[in-house]
């Protein structure tokens, strides 16, 4: 009886969270146990899905009919056959976005979240997606590194990540201390070129993606939710304490490790003309004018009488997909 695509990629994440389990770092310790042990705790579901050609993707939130709330759900796709390098790159990657929004409430102010109106402002929430890639693809490259020590052909497999085993090892070779590691690397995780992008000219950074990424995701989700004739939302800021909820998804923060190489962090990055423009019509079909007017997450919650962890438990408990 021959196995099944569906069979095969079971038998795939079975064998990349064996070998996750055995990842050991020099100054870290038993990470690989920790982090499943952490995802473990998540809830988080996984599924497979052969229609998408891709490795795997985290999904958060859903605003889709009749599966409205929190789908807290890794979907693996036919890629995930193709290698197991690759998967246990990605199935790492996927794990630290799921166990982020389990440290970050600003993550569950998402314009496709049906159970609040309170959202991060478009500006912020580019910023806030920037560095969950961040977050997500140092952890990824340093697990990536600790394995290429065992298999060394994984380094050459993710050459063309944003951020590679290689990219992760050199910095770390030449950085003080881990954590100033992480944060040198989670600075540069998203400079490399875009994979579509083949020239020189206007150069199309992983980062301008995401960025248009997210820009096109915010403005689908509220035309959604107006379309349901919605309304009452309030937009708010994000700190630098919410940003740090990101970083500690798992292991050492990306973002805490040397002070004077924190503050970028907590500022907006740069958008190509193109994407300003958008963000400047989105504003306006939304209303705001001044996102620094507007109040911080911290704020808005305490105004509805609730704090961040009070906050992420009602979202979750009210939202929560059930499999």
């Amino acid at each position: 009886m021959s196995v099944s695509d569906h069979q095969k990629i079971g038998n795939s994440i079975k064998a990349v969270n064996a070998r996750i389990r055995t990842i050991h770092d020099p100054d870290l310790g038993e990470i690989g146990k920790k982090l499943l042990k952490n995802f473990n705790k998540t809830n988080c579901r996984e599924s497979k899905d052969m229609a998408y050609d891709g490795l795997a993707f985290y999904s958060s939130f859903s605003y889709r009919e009749g599966q409205k709330g929190f789908v807290n759900s890794i979907t693996y796709g036919a890629g995930a056959n193709d290698s197991f390098t690759k998967l246990f790159s990605a199935k790492v990657h996927e794990m630290a976005h799921a166990l982020q929004i389990q440290h970050c409430a600003a993550l569950r102010a998402d314009p496709f979240n049906p159970d609040t109106k309170i959202i991060i402002c478009p500006r912020d929430w580019i910023m806030l997606q920037e560095r969950c890639e961040e977050d997500a693809y140092v952890k990824q490259a340093l697990f990536n590194s600790l394995l290429a020590e065992v298999i060394p052909h994984l380094s050459s497999v993710t050459d063309k990540e944003a951020f590679s085993a290689v990219d992760f090892k050199v910095i770390r070779d030449s950085s003080p201390n881990i954590g100033v590691a992480f944060n040198r690397a989670a600075r540069q995780s998203l400079s490399k070129r875009f994979y579509w992008d083949s020239t020189d000219e206007n150069y199309y950074s992983f980062r301008n993606h995401y960025q248009y990424r997210t820009l096109a995701g915010f403005k689908a989700g509220m035309n959604m939710r107006r379309h349901n004739n919605e309304s009452g939302f309030v937009f708010v800021r994000l700190t630098a304490a919410d940003i740090m909820d990101v970083g500690a998804s798992f292991g050492l923060n990306s973002f805490s490790g040397d002070p004077s190489l924190t503050a970028p962090f907590f500022e907006n990055s740069p958008l190509r003309p193109r994407a300003q423009g958008l963000l400047a019509e989105l504003n306006d079909s939304l209303g705001i004018k001044d996102e620094n007017s507007l109040p911080t997450l911290t704020e808005a919650l305490a105004h509805e009488g609730l704090d961040k962890t009070t906050f992420q438990t009602k979202v979750y408990q009210a939202t929560m997909i059930k499999p």
